[in-house]
């Protein structure tokens, strides 16, 4: 029996490190980043106090003013011990997640293991929870960390609690209770626990005592006294939706999705918006699932009573099986469920609150198997491990980069604003801007929040100055000075405003951009920005003057450059001083030192095209192109040259337009085939309509 229990916990150690180790490397992704890289408290001395003084984004970059915000100190204590004995860095993170999941496991198999149940079924649960594939969110996503600590102290609250059951320990009830503490100081969800005491007192002793209710309970309402003090404000806001049935079928929409994910859990979506769980096949599971809830306490005895009939000996096993199982999943579930109605977007709906109910539906399933013959049992337990293994493996390809989880994200919700916001993010990032572009105006059709709305019209600025588009680019800017801008969006887009105006060689509106910064900019790098700018349009005397402001290792830094700039600048030709102008993002300077403005040569009248484009000059650039095409028009090179200066400022419809007229007069160019239809389909055409156009 001994060997057969040391070489279980070598299973169930080993099993969940062969299946995670392999994708504990991947980078930060989503909010692991301010939490992890942009976190005070991680950069300064460690300082336990100040964990327990402040809400889960309040020493971040992306703190929230005036938003709801979470308290989950313990989380960030974890952080700041690891950050002190080792350091941060993403394998890490993950091998301690990956090490407080099989630390909980060990947990939940000694307390399963005190239950009445038939032989086996324990080890079966509990192996069919160890690779349960919704676990996947929890342990790669670095901030999983507050559920696997929620489930961890949780999972010890409620072994202990059992032991106090059998033997009346106080000693014992306390720490049950402490445990508990700890689980709510790990993520506010715990709560959810909080009925499970009772309904375990029920099922294992048949009555209720007063101390085992209210411990827990005061418990509770001392941590959402600590929880208030902190972030300022008490419970997460509700909002009921304008229609009647809609406030009903929602939820049972969302209770139908959680059920066919824990049942088959094997394909699944990370997020849902709400709405879109308003299907008929969600809502009839919701309601069946909803109605079982409801029923199955007195179903499982035949004279109602929850607890009495276990305690007697008079449930079948069928019955036995299933009253842990309700414990535990029901209270999650129902409080999970409630979720649809919080602005917490976008986890209204989301797989990563089913890591308790899990327990319920493998705890289930552990006792289906052991009533199976020996053989049969072994084989359907493989098949079921083998299962979760591949579909582990290949969801945990979305943890690589940020890129494939808003990818994997969208394919969730290809509708939700949000997700098409934060991939095209990532898009803008990688340099794919025509793709991001399609994307971000498929966002401007749907709802989103305003802060949303503010990212969307960032990277719509953003985009319209890599094309050149000033006016444009100053305009979605315009829009978004009346919101209120979370830090980052800020600094963002002032600094995108003084980039505008100094491609448009506006020095004194430039300037203005970066002094009126506040506190979006630092001091330093608000003045370093100044030295930059100055260098820009070669104001050298103001440049040393703003140096002199710096702190004293940049100040000498930036004199050595501005020296080597300045030196370099005055043995310059026009059309270097022009290359200069062009290297520091000051086109229309650019534009003006270019000496070669009415060359008839094919080279420099490309050139001049270019630099108009670039300066802002829309209507001379145009003129410039209609004047050269009309002339070379014949020539396909010259078109294929024409189309690769809008190409290169990612003008998709422009460059396909001199593209496709190339085409028609030399089809034999594979190459730029191939680049149409990449275009056409960044673009989102129809394969009939990339190519050529008009053919």
């Amino acid at each position: 029996m001994k060997r057969k229990r040391a070489f279980f916990a070598i299973i169930l150690i080993i099993l969940p490190i062969l299946v995670y180790l392999p994708n504990l490397g991947h980078e930060l992704i989503w909010d692991s980043k301010p939490i992890i890289l942009e976190n005070d408290l991680l950069k300064g001395k460690f300082s336990l106090p100040a964990v327990f003084a402040s809400g889960y984004w309040q020493t971040t970059s992306q703190r929230s003013d005036g938003g709801y915000d979470y308290y989950r100190p313990l989380m960030i204590l974890s952080f700041m011990a690891e950050n002190a004995a080792w350091g941060l860095s993403p394998w890490r993170l993950r091998l301690v997640n990956l090490f407080l999941f099989i630390a909980s496991l060990f947990i939940l198999y000694f307390f399963l293991q005190r239950l009445p149940a038939p032989p086996g079924a324990a080890e079966a649960a509990i192996l069919l929870y160890a690779l349960f594939p919704l676990h996947l969110d929890n342990i790669n996503w670095v901030v999983g960390r507050c559920d696997l600590l929620m489930l961890f102290f949780a999972s010890l609250a409620l072994l202990l609690f059992d032991l106090f059951l059998e033997r009346r320990s106080s000693c014992l009830l306390g720490l049950a209770v402490f445990s508990y503490a700890l689980a709510l100081l790990s993520k506010e969800s715990a709560v959810f626990f909080l009925p499970i005491f009772p309904l375990h007192q029920l099922i294992r002793k048949r009555r209720l005592t007063l101390h085992c209710c209210i411990s827990p309970l005061l418990v509770t309402a001392a941590y959402w006294l600590l929880k208030s003090s902190v972030i300022g404000r008490g419970g997460v806001p509700i909002r009921l939706f304008p229609g009647f049935w809609e406030n009903v079928l929602q939820p049972l929409g969302a209770l139908g999705y959680y059920a066919r994910s824990l049942v088959f859990p094997y394909a699944y979506d990370m997020f849902l918006p709400i709405g879109s769980v308003l299907t008929l096949p969600y809502i009839a599971a919701g309601s069946l699932l909803a109605l079982l809830i409801i029923t199955l306490p007195n179903l499982a005895s035949r004279d109602g009573n929850f607890g009495h009939s276990l305690a007697k000996g008079r449930w079948g096993a069928w019955r036995a099986e299933l009253a842990p199982a309700w414990s535990w999943t029901v209270p999650f579930l129902c409080g999970t469920v409630l979720m649809v109605f919080t602005p917490i977007h976008p986890f209204s709906i989301s797989t990563r609150y089913l890591l308790v109910p899990a327990l319920g539906w493998t705890w289930f399933l552990g006792h289906r198997l052991a009533g199976l013959r020996p053989a049969a049992r072994r084989a359907v337990l493989i098949l079921m491990l083998a299962a979760s293994v591949v579909t582990v493996t290949i969801q945990a390809r979305s943890y690589r980069n940020e890129a494939g989880f808003w990818s994997r994200a969208l394919h969730s919700a290809p509708g939700e604003s949000f997700f098409l916001y934060k991939h095209a993010g990532e898009l803008l990032a990688g340099g794919e801007i025509m793709r991001a572009e399609a994307l971000l105006n498929r966002a401007l059709a749907a709802p989103m929040k305003p802060s949303t709305a503010a990212g969307i019209a960032l990277h719509l600025a953003d985009i319209a100055f890599a094309q050149a588009r000033y006016r444009e680019s100053l305009g979605w800017l315009e829009k978004i000075r009346a919101l209120q801008l979370d830090p980052p969006q800020a600094r963002h887009r002032l600094l995108r405003l003084q980039m505008i105006h100094r491609a448009r060689g506006d020095l004194a509106a430039a300037e203005a951009a970066i002094l009126v910064s506040g506190a979006a900019l630092p001091a330093p790098r608000r003045q370093e920005s100044l030295v930059a700018l100055y260098v820009a349009f070669a104001a050298w005397d103001k440049a040393r003057a703003a140096v002199r402001a710096l702190p004293a290792p940049q100040a000498a830094e930036w004199a050595g450059r501005i020296a080597g700039e300045e030196s370099a600048f005055q043995v310059m030709g026009p059309d270097r001083r022009a290359g200069f102008f062009l290297r520091h993002g000051n086109f229309l300077a650019a534009w003006n030192a270019f000496p070669y403005p009415d060359s008839v040569a094919i080279a420099w009248r490309l050139r001049s095209i270019q630099l108009a484009l670039l300066a802002g000059l829309e209507e001379e650039g145009r003129r410039r192109i209609e004047r050269l095409a009309g002339e070379q028009g014949e020539d396909f090179r010259i078109l294929n040259s024409i189309g690769d200066i809008f190409f290169a400022l990612h003008r998709a419809e422009e460059s396909l337009e001199f593209y496709r007229r190339s085409l028609r007069l030399n089809p034999g160019q594979p190459a730029l085939r191939e680049r149409v239809e990449a275009i056409g389909e960044q673009r989102g055409l129809p394969p009939s309509a990339r190519v050529a156009r008009g053919d």
